[in-house]
């Protein structure tokens, strides 16, 4: 690594940095003053405003990287060549012979080490504190007060579990109520306990809910269990003693605690993983957001270096010192092109497509970089 490397990458990474530092101080005012109320008694009841606060924004600045990292590389860019034009640093450089691929490649490369953060950040770290965070409304940060549960309908039973909040420490479900479809009606149409926890398939038994201190309806416990064709889906004390306590019921689902607790949360930020296996899953009926939620996945980290390689050739060849003109140009590119990717994506949705909604824009622009790129480059 050269010292024009260096002095390329220390300005590229200074600038990303504090633009990134810059939107996100805008954003937290912002969304500070406008939940204020519900932070300040989120604050109060934890004991610690300062402390809830700093929590509640230190993994929404995660977040807000997640979507704002396209438009970091790309202004960090601009900046950094724009800077270099002004100062007439470039003209020196190409003429002791280097070229401008040479120039610019730290950049190219900075931004695919950016962009493989983003994506760590994506697949690892908003997962991990979905259930934190993410999930919860800024009135019940800092309180044990769990996430509320809209409910979700395994469609392999049909079988619907609902409650009051979620846990996601002891991956429970206060005041669950079971709704059974027809054909499971023998003691009533719904099954209420005191909580429902989720437990992992073992050799021993199924994955599903166990239902701690089943109210309703109590000759539940002292009869068989419920089946579907020969398949046991509520499972009661009087069939699994060994495992089951008298006053408990096991419930058989597909559906995983993540996915019960998180809701719509769980559709936005849980992993690629996560959602193709919710996809696979015969319990599950999810909507075409979700599979264009897998697909714009793969495809955002070869549109964040799209956008780039889009963008370098319009500073390169505005060499005439007019950078604001460059700047410009290159933040109408920018507007343009995540029109198009948001209005691609929500058309792929509105007609059931969501493959198509996706992957278009990056058809429709890659072969446009790559030659606008190698015309520069050559």
């Amino acid at each position: 690594m050269t010292k024009v490397d260096r002095y390329v990458l220390r300005n590229f990474f200074r600038t990303l940095i504090l633009w990134y530092l810059c939107l996100v101080g805008l954003f937290v005012v912002f969304d500070l003053f406008t939940n204020f109320d519900d932070v300040l008694s989120s604050g109060k009841a934890g004991g610690n405003i300062i402390l809830s606060i700093g929590r509640y924004y230190f993994f929404k600045t995660f977040q807000f990287f997640d979507v704002m990292v396209s438009l970091l590389i790309m202004i960090s860019a601009m900046i950094t060549l724009s800077t270099m034009i002004r100062h007439n640093e470039l003209i020196p450089l190409l003429a002791s012979g280097v070229s401008q691929f040479r120039i610019i490649m730290p950049i190219v490369g900075a931004a695919v080490v950016v962009v493989l953060l983003a994506m760590a950040c994506r697949e690892l770290l908003l997962p991990k504190y979905l259930s934190d965070i993410l999930a919860k409304k800024p009135s019940d940060v800092g309180q044990n007060l769990g996430t509320p549960v809209e409910g979700m309908t395994d469609m392999k039973t049909g079988i619907k579990l609902s409650g009051a909040r979620a846990f996601w420490s002891t991956k429970t479900v206060s005041n669950p109520i079971i709704s059974l479809p027809r054909g499971l009606e023998k003691y009533g149409r719904t099954i209420e306990a005191n909580s429902a926890q989720y437990l992992v398939a073992t050799k021993d038994r199924p994955k599903g809910f166990m239902l701690k201190n089943v109210t309703t309806p109590k000759e539940l416990l002292k009869n068989e269990s419920l089946r579907i064709e020969d398949e046991s889906v509520i499972i009661t004390p009087n069939d699994a003693s060994d495992w089951i306590e008298p006053t408990d019921c096991f419930v058989v689902s597909g559906i995983t605690f993540n996915q019960v607790a998180g809701g719509k949360a769980w559709r936005q930020y849980g992993s690629t993983l996560e959602l193709v296996e919710g996809a696979n899953n015969p319990s599950l009926e999810l909507a075409t957001e979700v599979y264009s939620v897998i697909h714009s996945r793969v495809t955002q980290p070869l549109l964040d270096i799209t956008l780039l390689l889009l963008g370098l050739p319009i500073i390169l060849t505005k060499s005439d010192r007019n950078v604001f003109k460059a700047l410009g140009i290159g933040t109408l590119l920018i507007i343009a092109f995540l029109a198009i990717q948001l209005i691609s994506k929500q058309v792929g949705i509105a007609y059931q497509q969501p493959i198509m909604g996706s992957w278009f824009p990056l058809i429709l622009f890659a072969p446009i970089a790559a030659y606008l790129f190698y015309d520069v480059i050559r």
